[in-house]
């Protein structure tokens, strides 16, 4: 288990890097509003492959180990292809992209729907480590595919990066149908009719609840669209991203506190370790966000484009919607942990809500800082909720979350207690 977690967390690291890499060299070769139409073309797509998620999405992993199923890895991947024609439909109705960048988001969506559906199988016969290498490859093929057409095209374009994106999925797409070939030959799965009733079943509250997150988290990007045009979601975009980057901490960490639920059955250990994990949250986030704001702007213009002039005041404002986003994902990750996953799901609708009702005023009135404020507003909302029901549940005040020099001999006691768990002692803790 400590191997699997710490190729994950490997990953998830050298997917942020090379993603703050991309975005280095694409905010350097192309126009802000070029980087705001990508920002909204890759969102969408994001939104179609969630799509995937009603016929099970994740729940794939689940159900293959406990059911055997044979037929829901064929309904995954026909839903998909299903999914498309009114997906199509509605983007050709309402013509939001250029009919060129449509067909690109329809292809784009289409092969990654079935790269999602194909590393949830990997991921369901423990193929964890290959699900990580792929991941890793998919990325550093389209940073290399884009350093080599920015540097030798005259005049980069959206649709290269596009491509770009296409030619980094494609090939690893092919591997993992033929590693996925491989492993149904020598794992023999069978028809189950319960898994089908199921795989609807979980999927929708699966889908529903990542909708809603997204919603939440990106639903600024269109009403600045609207309001503004692209060049403000170029330069907000960007930001959050840079932004974002902090929260790989929460969700490394996260995965880890996911994980020792499942071990815990007792409500105290589990407890005391997300207090304590969201406590470290909150400590990464505020360094960070010092390290962030205490960049001199000039250095930002240097790694990305002196264009981004409103960066370093987005990084400011954003800076407090870092810390309530960090201590949501670890009490997000509890409460996912017990199967509490309505209240995931009532925290993400509030945010929604919060982000309809202030972002349409302030995002009209203020463009850029009224999306940042929003989007504060928003995850401060969402925390409220989560802090609520977790203190209701853990019978217990606010004070719990005050940080005390006790706790970092706790979290070193915990890191020995994972290590040993695997097999490892911990000698020099």
């Amino acid at each position: 288990m400590l191997k699997n977690i710490a190729i994950t967390l490997a990953t998830k690291i050298s997917i942020a890097l090379f993603s703050l890499l991309i975005i280095a060299l694409s905010t350097k070769s192309l126009t802000v509003s070029d980087i705001g139409a990508i920002s909204l073309i890759m969102l969408t797509i994001t939104f179609i492959v969630m799509l995937s998620d009603f016929a099970g999405g994740g729940a794939i992993i689940y159900l293959i180990n406990n059911y055997k199923a044979s037929q829901i890895i064929t309904i995954q991947y026909l839903w998909i292809v299903l999914a498309m024609i009114p997906v199509s439909a509605l983007l050709f109705l309402f013509p939001f992209f250029t009919v060129n960048q449509t067909m690109y988001i329809l292809v784009i969506a289409l092969l990654t729907g079935l790269y999602a559906v194909n590393l949830n199988i990997l991921t369901a016969f423990g193929f964890i480590t290959v699900f990580n290498i792929i991941q890793n490859i998919q990325i550093v093929l389209q940073f290399v595919i884009l350093v080599i057409w920015f540097y030798t095209t005259n005049k980069p374009t959206i649709t290269l990066y596009l491509i770009a994106y296409l030619l980094s999925i494609i090939p690893l797409l092919l591997y993992s149908f033929f590693k996925i070939k491989t492993i149904l030959k020598n794992n023999k799965l069978q028809h189950n009719k319960i898994a089908v009733k199921l795989l609807f079943k979980i999927g929708w509250n699966t889908f529903l609840s990542n909708l809603l997150t997204k919603l939440n988290y990106r639903l600024s990007y269109y009403l600045l669209s609207m309001f503004w045009g692209k060049w403000s979601v170029g330069q907000y975009s960007t930001a959050i991203q840079i932004n974002e980057s902090m929260f790989m901490a929460a969700r490394s960490m996260a995965l880890i506190q996911y994980t020792e639920i499942s071990r815990k059955p007792n409500m105290h250990p589990q407890i005391a370790l997300t207090v304590l994990l969201l406590k470290l949250v909150i400590i990464i986030n505020i360094v960070g966000n010092i390290i962030l704001i205490s960049i001199p702007v000039e250095f930002y213009y240097l790694i990305f484009s002196d264009a981004y002039v409103h960066l370093k005041v987005i990084l400011i404002y954003v800076s407090v919607s870092t810390l309530f986003l960090g201590a949501s994902i670890i009490l997000s990750s509890y409460f996912s942990g017990n199967g509490f996953m309505n209240i995931n799901m009532q925290a993400s609708a509030l945010g929604l809500a919060t982000t309809l009702i202030f972002g349409i005023i302030l995002i009209n009135h203020y463009g850029i800082k009224g999306a940042a404020i929003t989007t504060t507003l928003s995850y401060g909302t969402t925390l409220y909720w989560h802090v609520k029901v977790f203190l209701k549940k853990a019978n217990a005040k606010a004070a719990i979350f005050i940080i005390k020099k006790s706790d970092f001999k706790e979290l070193k006691h915990f890191i020995k207690e994972i290590l040993e768990k695997n097999g490892k002692i911990a000698e020099n803790l």
